[in-house]
């Protein structure tokens, strides 16, 4: 059984520079991340938070965004479609919102448009556009259905441009490639 001292103290060290960058995973953990002010203000969501604070931010949209997951889906149960839409897209929000606390917002938005992701960025931030539409306007629930499905390829097409080579296997599995 671990000391809770032991435990705590790892805890602990997640605020100071030497403690994350002194294990084995702090070779993964871009030096921005420990809350010093490397970049200018307006880049970082939080720049007083610490790594811990900025992992509880994190943290807290993530669960934000699975709670708002669980009852879109039980609006698809209830039948309500449209506010199964809505719900599932607030969803989604959370988890890019997320990434602000980790990396700042500015950096985020730089990273979503570059040159090999900017189509698939595009692709779903419309289709969430286009959801609140159909959903709140148009009030079309097939057409709003079919937006949170291509909000879901779009987001599966953006996420995978993060792993190396991942969407040439995914062309080369569809015999796209």
């Amino acid at each position: 059984m671990a000391s809770s001292s032991g435990l705590q103290s790892s805890y602990l060290k997640l605020d100071s520079v030497e403690g994350i960058y002194n294990t084995p995973v702090g070779d993964y953990i871009p030096r921005d991340l420990n809350g010093n002010k490397q970049e200018s203000e307006n880049q970082s969501l939080c720049p007083s938070f610490s790594f811990r604070e900025r992992l509880i931010g994190f943290a807290a949209c993530m669960a934000a965004s699975v709670l708002c997951s669980v009852i879109a889906w039980v609006m698809v149960f209830k039948g309500d479609l449209n506010t199964f839409a809505v719900i599932n897209t607030v969803a989604n929000i959370f988890s890019v919102g997320s990434t602000f606390f980790l990396c700042g917002p500015l950096r985020q938005l730089k990273s979503m448009f570059k040159s090999y992701r900017w189509a698939a960025t595009l692709a779903f931030v419309a289709c969430m556009v286009l959801t609140f539409v159909f959903a709140l306007a148009v009030k079309v629930p097939a057409l709003t259905i079919l937006t949170v499905l291509l909000q879901y390829l779009a987001m599966t097409w953006y996420t995978l441009s993060y792993i190396p080579f991942a969407r040439d296997a995914v062309l080369a599995c569809l015999r796209m490639k």
